[in-house]
C-alpha cells in the first residue's frame, strides 16, 4: 500500500460523491484513515474477499493513529478496518470518530488480553448507539502471531469482557473470532442472550485453536438462544457433543426462526444421539 498510497490517495480526494468503497484488506492505513474521513458522501467502507481483491501488507498497520478534523465521516455507516486493539480504542475514543455507523467491522492483527479487548466493547457501546452489527475478526494464517502456551481459562475472554455489549440491545448481528476457546459458562450465555432480543446472527468463535481440553458448553447452551433469541436466523457455537442431555426438551420452546446451526470443530461423539438432540429445537428447514 505504501508504494502506491500518494498516488490513490490523490484520486479518492476528487471523488466528493463517491459512496462505496471496497478494497482489500489491511488497505486502510492511518493516512488512508484520513483521506476517507474527508469525503462527504462517502457511506460504506468495506473489505473484498481475499481472493479477488488480494490484501496488503499488514506491517502498513503497526501503527493506525489517524488525524482526524472536527467535521469527519459526515456520511458514513459502515466501516472494516485492520489494527491493533488498543488502536482500535483510540481511534473510537477519537471526538471525530464517526458516530453514526450501524455496521463496524474489525480485523485484529494480533490476540490482546481481555481487558483490552473489553476496553474496546466499552467504546463500542459508549460512542456507536446506533449499531446493529458487529464483528471482531482474528484470522489465522501463515503470518498470525500465535500466542503459545495457551492462555489460562481466567486470562481468556469471559461474560465480564462482553459485558459492555449488554447495553447494545438493538445488536442484530455479532461476530467474534479467536484464537483459544472462550471462558464462557453455559449461564454466562444465558445472561448475554436475555440481553439481544433482536439478535439475528451470532458467531462466537465456533473455530478455536485445538486443545487438549473438551469445550466448557454443553449442547444445551443453544437452549438459551432457542428461548431469548425469537429472532435468530443462524448461530455458531463451540461445545461438547460428547455430552449430549439425554432429557425431554419436550418443555424447551424450540428456535422459531433458525435457518443455519454451525457447531465449527465441536467434537461429537454420538452423530445419531446429537441430530436426536438438535431436532428437538431445530426448524425442519435449518
Amino acid at each position: 500500500m505504501r508504494d502506491l498510497q500518494t498516488e490513490i490517495l490523490s484520486l479518492m480526494s476528487r471523488l466528493h460523491q463517491l459512496k462505496e468503497l471496497v478494497v482489500p484488506m489491511y488497505f486502510i492505513t492511518s493516512l488512508a484513515m484520513s483521506e476517507l474521513a474527508l469525503l462527504p458522501a462517502l457511506e460504506s467502507v468495506e473489505f473484498a474477499h481475499p481472493i479477488e481483491g488480494g490484501t496488503g501488507d499488514r506491517a502498513d498497520l503497526v501503527e493506525f493513529n489517524p488525524a482526524l478534523l472536527d467535521d469527519a465521516f459526515p456520511a458514513l455507516k459502515r466501516l472494516s478496518f485492520s489494527s491493533h486493539l488498543q488502536h482500535a480504542v483510540n481511534f473510537l475514543n477519537h471526538p471525530a470518530s464517526p458516530r453514526n455507523l450501524v455496521s463496524i467491522y474489525l480485523q485484529v492483527l494480533a490476540i490482546d488480553n481481555p481487558p483490552i479487548l473489553q476496553h474496546y466493547f466499552i467504546s463500542v457501546a459508549h460512542h456507536l448507539g446506533r449499531l446493529t452489527e458487529l464483528y471482531i475478526d482474528f484470522l489465522l494464517g501463515p503470518d498470525s502471531p500465535i500466542v503459545t502456551p495457551p492462555p489460562p481459562p481466567i486470562a481468556r475472554p469471559c461474560l465480564e469482557t462482553f459485558r459492555p455489549l449488554m447495553s447494545c440491545r438493538c445488536l442484530r448481528r455479532l461476530e467474534l473470532r479467536w484464537d483459544y476457546q472462550l471462558y464462557i459458562r453455559e449461564s454466562d450465555l444465558e445472561e448475554l442472550a436475555m440481553s439481544w432480543p433482536f439478535l439475528e446472527l451470532l458467531l462466537l468463535n465456533c473455530d478455536p485453536i485445538p486443545e487438549p481440553e473438551p469445550p466448557m458448553l454443553s449442547p444445551l447452551a443453544l437452549v438459551f438462544f432457542a428461548k431469548h433469541c425469537l429472532r435468530l436466523r443462524e448461530l455458531a457455537l463451540y461445545i461438547d457433543g460428547c455430552r449430549v442431555p439425554t432429557a425431554d426438551l419436550e418443555l424447551v420452546p424450540p428456535f422459531v426462526r433458525l435457518e443455519k446451526l454451525s457447531l465449527g470443530s465441536s467434537p461429537i461423539a454420538d452423530e445419531d444421539a446429537m441430530a436426536l438432540f438438535l431436532s428437538q429445537l431445530c426448524p425442519i428447514k435449518c
